[in-house]
């Protein structure tokens, strides 16, 4: 008769045991299973807003061509920031022919949308990917040095509505208004004959992403943040656009 009590005590014993192994292994998949399918959301997020804000600088791109006084451009925040960075800037120097220009501090502004830890930018035409640790050019800028020619264009964006970052689950609309064009140089009065020089000096988060571009595309640097370029025929000009964050 003990012997059965035994044999039924180890029985359910061994049921107990099975089932704790049953009900962990379950809540560890659960556990691993669902922060994995988290990632994976939040990785295809941060994928649209990248491709959403090259969308925008295309927008953007219209507007400073005189393609229209106005573009807009929906974004899915998913739970993230859609904020306006005011500590972006571009510093510009300009010599030729015994004449110099600047240097002229430019506010170029930024539009950024946050999520978890990574962010994209739309910075003086440009669209930037970042993390704490790195920092990408998604879309290139319109900052073109050659021997011959350079074309420095920048874009410095003011915010119009109070809101300096909205936080949803839904969308938010970017709209953006062109506000104006500066021609910086060729200036009246300056001497355009011989070679000009130009000198850059970049204030910004994607500082790396921003050297790997100037470096690559005919500019050199010359100290920190700081690039030079040297052609026979420049054009310089600021773009001025107005946002919205609604």
């Amino acid at each position: 008769m003990r012997r059965l009590d035994d044999r039924g005590v180890s029985e359910v014993i061994g049921f107990v045991l099975v089932f704790a192994l049953i009900v962990s292994s379950i809540s560890v998949f659960y556990i691993t299973g669902n922060t994995a399918l988290t990632s994976l959301k939040d990785d295809e997020q941060i994928n649209n807003g990248d491709r959403a804000f090259i969308a925008m600088a295309e927008n953007m791109n219209d507007l400073l061509n005189a393609r229209g006084p106005q573009r807009e451009g929906e974004i899915k925040l998913a739970g993230g920031t859609m904020s306006f960075n005011d500590t972006s800037a571009l510093s510009l120097k300009i010599e030729a022919g015994g004449t110099t220009i600047g240097p002229q501090s430019v506010s170029t502004g930024s539009l950024v949308y946050q999520l978890n830890d990574e962010a994209i930018w739309y910075e003086s035409g440009g669209v930037f990917r970042e993390s704490s640790v790195w920092s990408t050019m998604k879309r290139e800028p319109g900052l073109l040095c050659t021997p011959s020619h350079a074309i420095i264009s920048t874009v410095s964006l003011s915010l119009e509505t109070n809101a300096t970052s909205v936080s949803r689950e839904g969308t938010v609309l970017i709209v953006g208004r062109r506000a104006g064009t500066n021609v910086v140089y060729p200036a009246t009065g300056f001497e355009d004959s011989g070679m000009k020089n130009a000198t850059l000096t970049v204030t910004s988060q994607n500082d790396d992403a921003w050297e790997e571009y100037l470096t690559e595309t005919g500019w050199d640097k010359t100290g920190t943040n700081q690039y030079s370029c040297t052609a026979e025929n420049m054009l310089v000009r600021e773009s001025l656009v107005q946002v919205k964050i609604l």
